[in-house]
């Protein structure tokens, strides 16, 4: 005997584009060097070995190295966590606008990100297949021995480029399809990615439909 659901779980689908604002740093670990060239050519005279570890080690560096683009046969993408995470990091930002009681929890069980990997694309409708650079930066971190200097280095992608996903939202009296893109808005203050506090991967909304 075939047993059937009592109902059907009751859901809201809704399409999204976003359009890069600025350039997007990759946010995944990449585990070779960064440091040779710093320590063999740019390493200023008179540094001690143990600024020179501090520095090799990435003592304090938000994770320290050099971070890429998720990738696979088909070019580069964002996975869907990333997106979900975004959502609930605005909704406690917005929180004095829109007041929701334990947004990571209800966001987790609640609103669902498609694909699993989100594809980066271009102008003309390509994905994206390599980053179009890397940037360099030191970092200041305080510990018990006293400030050190790391380094990071990241990959980017340009401005324009365009992210397409869906996101489903389980029927409920709290969140609402409007609800997430006034949370995805957010995103033209402080974007995705690797250094986005410093202004990196902001983007806009360009579109936001539902779908049947």
């Amino acid at each position: 005997m075939v047993i059937k659901p009592s109902r059907k779980v009751e859901k809201e689908k809704m399409n999204v584009k976003l359009e890069l604002l600025e350039p997007m740093l990759g946010t995944a670990p990449k585990d070779k060097g960064l440091y040779a060239r710093f320590v063999g050519d740019k390493a200023p005279d008179g540094r001690g070995e143990e600024e020179l570890e501090d520095i090799k080690c990435g003592v304090g560096a938000e994770n320290a190295g050099w971070t890429i683009f998720r990738g696979d046969e088909f070019g580069l993408y964002v996975p869907d966590f990333m997106i979900k995470g975004f959502l609930k990091s605005a909704a406690i930002a917005l929180k004095s606008q829109f007041n929701l009681g334990q947004p990571k929890a209800k966001i987790d069980r609640l609103v669902f990100v498609y694909p699993r990997k989100i594809r980066l694309i271009d102008g003309n409708g390509n994905v994206k297949k390599e980053p179009d650079g890397v940037i360099e930066r030191s970092l200041r971190a305080e510990t018990m021995k006293g400030d050190r200097i790391a380094l990071a280095r990241s990959d980017y992608v340009n401005p324009g480029l365009i992210l397409e996903f869906d996101i489903v939202l389980l029927k409920n009296k709290e969140i609402k399809l409007e609800d997430i893109v006034f949370w995805l808005n957010y995103g033209e203050e402080l974007g995705l990615g690797q250094w986005r506090n410093g202004g990196w991967g902001r983007f806009k909304v360009i579109k936001a439909e539902t779908v049947d």
